[in-house]
């Protein structure tokens, strides 16, 4: 129930927050309005933005992750692997 009342609550002020914005960028003045879409503009092709995080909580990169999951991919395909045996033994030193 909680869940459901949450998302209802998030998606209406959404819904609100949307309504007010588009009120106030058809009052606004040209120099507003350009300062707005070129901020929105950065914001939505900033590829700088975090997209993951390590499994140490570092943030990484949309570049940075895709580069981490293609560095994985290849030393798969490599053969770079540990056998079950080896993590298990790998572990009991932890």
């Amino acid at each position: 129930m909680k869940v459901v009342i949450f998302v209802k609550s998030f998606f209406m002020s959404a819904i609100l927050i949307r309504k007010e914005l588009h009120e106030m960028i058809d009052i606004a003045d040209d120099r507003l309005v350009s300062a707005l879409y070129v901020m929105v503009q950065s914001l939505i092709q900033n590829d700088d933005s975090v997209v993951a995080n390590t499994t140490l909580g570092e943030p990484l990169t949309r570049d940075a992750f895709i580069a981490r999951v293609r560095e994985a991919y290849d030393s798969g395909k490599r053969g770079d692997v540990k056998t079950e045996k080896e993590l298990l033994a790998e572990i009991e030193t932890w």
